[in-house]
């Protein structure tokens, strides 16, 4: 009868027992086949069934039966959004085929490519969804999520295919998945670490440490080059590492904002990861205070990570506690070479690492609970890339686009800068703030703009007028700013780094670059310079003024830096003028 098919699809018992037959047919055979075949018997017994009940089964069965495996003797948690196929675990060919298929399904709104390669020659997947996927769209900030780069850490590759699946369902049906795929350039790169991944897949995640590194055995969350320190963790990059630090710095994707996503805690883990001693303390960068309203928004969003007590469902894993979900990642522990200060220094994009949850490599059966945790979070956090301020640097008289335009925030020392279409994007909190544009051979020019709370990013464009007789902005004034607050870090040695960078940009060949042409704001140690270097007389009298009015502290600083002070300006004389330093 029609009420008996109605109570049968709400009758937790019924899918029980359907669970339960198959499971006594699956134990009583070895072929697919056979269990196939069990099922659609029951379901002419039954004389109809959910197809809910029928298709979570159907692609068990049908699907990775050492998925199917996994699960035990328990239940998947419900969905909560009306799905109807569970999660569950893809290896690399699987991952390859579940992005391709979605590109077939929404071929408009999506595009797959590949960074690069592993060690043992995997791809490096990445999947864009936007109304323009194949090329950066002016006015729109680009996005990313990277999972797995510890190869058993698997959640966030699981959500990560989950969640392009949901926005190809969903474009045109939900206003806000419409809305940021139309407004927000997102890439996902589900598995950093495919080579890894696969020895974790291999084992059924069953070793704690199983997979966590590439093929040579190196991690890759200590392989990136560090503001700090070079150690035998990062003093060479892996292929992945590379790959992928040339992919973030692409300037065919200017990234804005970024997580990365990781297991065996449950936290939003914010920059910096290390400091200059190397110990465990908070270590905060320039926009200290938009990372940790980064942090809290993600954990907000999640279901649980915010709680005093959140759910930890790891009896062997000791209970991490963090003050409303979220830490600096050097108060935590203490991490050199690690990718999302990277991320922040040399490439501009503000990333946070995110810890899904104890479970490194959970059974299947447990992947929606985390689905159910996550998603709206995940949909959510990708809508703080259009906070702050965004616009374009134009030139006054022709109105064409200007590229490599340095746009700096008065009191915040951390630069970003203009693309090659002309717009720049700065993450900013609500609040009054001073924006400077600068450019060779261009007049300076200044803005005060106010950003409104729970409101999407101020669109402030700047006209620069040229000037004959504009002599280059100098980034030595900005590190002489600078340093009046940070006197612990060595001006010598930044200044030297600069000359690396400006070397490599000026040559476009130097292979002992570990940075090589990346910096679209070179970051060093907090500290931002801009594109140009000091010559001639008028940098020597700012240089003597410094020295003249540094604090007592910075004395054997500046005594060591005075020795190679006249070295420094012969140098810059030799070098030419470069948009990307």
């Amino acid at each position: 009868s029609k009420n008996w098919l109605a109570s049968f699809k709400k009758d937790f018992i019924s899918t029980v027992a359907l669970n339960r037959f198959m499971r006594f047919v699956g134990r009583r055979t070895k072929s697919r086949m056979k269990v196939f075949v069990g099922i659609l018997c029951l379901v002419v017994v039954l004389e109809a069934a959910p197809r809910s009940v029928l298709m979570r089964h159907l692609v068990r069965t049908l699907g990775d039966f050492s998925t199917f495996q996994q699960t035990g003797d328990e239940t998947a948690e419900a969905a909560d959004d009306g799905d109807t196929i569970p999660l569950q675990h893809h290896n690399y060919q699987m991952t390859k085929e579940k992005m391709e298929n979605i590109t077939k399904q929404c071929p408009d709104i999506t595009k797959m490519y590949s960074v690069g390669q592993s060690v043992e020659g995997r791809e490096l997947y990445v999947m864009v969804i936007s109304d323009s996927p194949n090329k950066h769209k002016p006015g729109n900030p680009e996005f990313k999520y990277v999972s797995t780069m510890h190869g058993n850490e698997v959640v966030g590759k699981e959500l990560l295919l989950n969640l392009m699946q949901k926005f190809c369902d969903n474009y045109g049906k939900d206003e806000k998945m419409t809305g940021l795929v139309r407004s927000v350039r997102m890439h996902f790169m589900p598995c950093m670490n495919p080579d890894g991944y696969e020895k974790a897949y291999n084992d059924g995640g069953k070793d704690w440490l199983l997979g966590r590194s590439n093929a040579n055995n190196k991690d890759l969350n200590r392989n990136f080059p560090d503001q700090y320190i070079k150690n035998k963790d990062n003093s060479e990059q892996e292929p992945e590492t590379r790959e992928v630090m040339d992919w973030i710095c692409n300037e065919e994707n200017p990234f804005v904002l970024s997580a990365n996503l990781h297991g065996g805690s449950l936290v939003a883990n914010y920059p910096y990861d290390d400091t200059k001693e190397q110990k465990t303390e908070y270590s905060a960068s320039p926009d200290d205070d938009v990372f940790r309203s980064l942090a809290t928004f993600y954990s907000d969003e999640h279901k649980t990570m915010h709680l005093k007590e959140p759910e930890w469902d790891c009896p062997d894993v000791p209970v991490d506690k963090f003050d409303h979900g979220i830490t600096n990642g050097a108060k935590w522990y203490n991490v050199a070479g690690g990718m999302q200060d990277f991320n922040y220094l040399r490439c501009g994009c503000m990333e946070l690492t995110l810890e899904l949850g104890c479970d490194k490599f959970p059974k299947a059966h447990k992947l929606q609970k985390y689905w159910n945790d996550n998603k709206k979070a995940l949909v959510s956090f990708i809508g703080q890339a259009k906070k702050g301020v965004k616009g374009f640097v134009r030139d006054a008289e022709t109105k064409d686009t200007i590229e490599g335009a340095i746009i700096t925030v008065e009191d915040r020392q951390h630069d970003v800068r203009s693309h090659s279409s002309g717009d720049y994007f700065r993450l900013l909190l609500p609040g009054t703030y001073t924006l400077t544009a600068r450019k060779d051979n261009y007049n300076p020019i200044q803005k005060t703009v106010v950003i409104k709370p729970n409101s999407d990013a101020v669109e402030l464009d700047f006209l620069m007028e040229k000037s004959e007789n504009h002599q280059p902005d100098t980034g030595l004034q900005q590190l002489i700013q600078a340093n009046t607050e940070q006197p612990d870090n060595s001006l010598l040695k930044q200044i030297q780094n600069i000359d690396q960078q400006l070397l490599t940009h000026s040559s476009q060949t130097d292979p002992n670059n570990e940075f090589g042409q990346f910096s679209p704001s070179v970051s060093i140690g907090g500290l931002s310079t801009h594109e140009n270097t000091p010559k001639g007389a008028d940098s020597e009298e700012s240089m003597n003024e410094f020295l003249n009015n540094n604090s007592k502290e910075d004395d054997q600083i500046m005594n060591d830096f005075d020795l190679e002070k006249q070295d420094f300006f012969d140098q810059k004389t030799d070098l030419q003028t470069s948009d990307q330093a």
